[in-house]
């Protein structure tokens, strides 16, 4: 199944119950609820940066706002050593810092690159509007995977319920013209099942727990 979008406007393909939507036209404000955003892009040249990074074995993500007053939400991105292990944060390499979603334009999603403290900002921000903070974990061959499907130069992540818990699930898209179409996934659950705050490990390792 297929759907298509634009910045401002999500336009159904093949059904209307499963819309990608995308950024909002400037003025409008929307409440993203307790899931703490709405979705969020990277295209494929971020995805494969940060699934190079030594000793990278999951992709994280967390749910953060650009501002206090985004009531959108986005994600920031960012490698770790594992389900439960440490981001791969390194101050002086700024090649490791967060990467969060702004926008698409073009075949691309842009990105800004946070350093710890700003990532720690956009989560304070989710928590100070009283939306659910959350991280969530794909292992490195799963995601590889999806970024095989013919015609996929990114991923999309929306927040979707599992259980009692907020969680995201990812899709492969297509981005172009600062769209993005969703492509059909490969066989099995494309959710993360083990959503930090209610599986974490070491809490200390997830910076929205600190």
């Amino acid at each position: 199944m297929k759907y298509e979008c634009d910045l401002y406007l999500a336009i159904p393909i093949i059904a209307a119950s499963s819309l990608i939507a995308c950024a909002d036209k400037p003025g409008e404000a929307h409440s993203s609820g307790g899931q703490g955003f709405t979705e969020a892009f990277f295209d494929l040249h971020t995805v494969e940066d940060m699934l190079g990074k030594e000793k990278c074995e999951v992709l994280r993500f967390y749910n953060v706002r650009r501002a206090s007053d985004d009531t959108d939400g986005t994600v920031l991105m960012i490698a770790a050593t594992g389900d439960h292990g440490k981001d791969l944060y390194e101050y002086w390499q700024r090649s490791t810092w967060y990467r969060r979603y702004d926008k698409l334009d073009g075949d691309r999603a842009l990105i800004t690159r946070r350093a710890k403290a700003g990532a720690e900002e956009g989560i304070g921000w989710v928590k100070a509007a009283g939306d659910s903070s959350y991280a969530t974990n794909f292992s490195a061959p799963d995601v590889r995977e999806l970024l095989r499907i013919d015609g996929c130069n990114g991923i999309r992540l929306v927040p979707e319920r599992h259980g009692e818990d907020w969680s995201m699930r990812m899709t492969a898209v297509t981005i172009e013209e600062g769209r993005a179409t969703e492509l059909d996934p490969p066989e099995g659950d494309w959710i993360c099942t083990q959503p930090c705050p209610s599986f974490c490990g070491t809490g200390a390792y997830y910076i929205h727990r600190r």
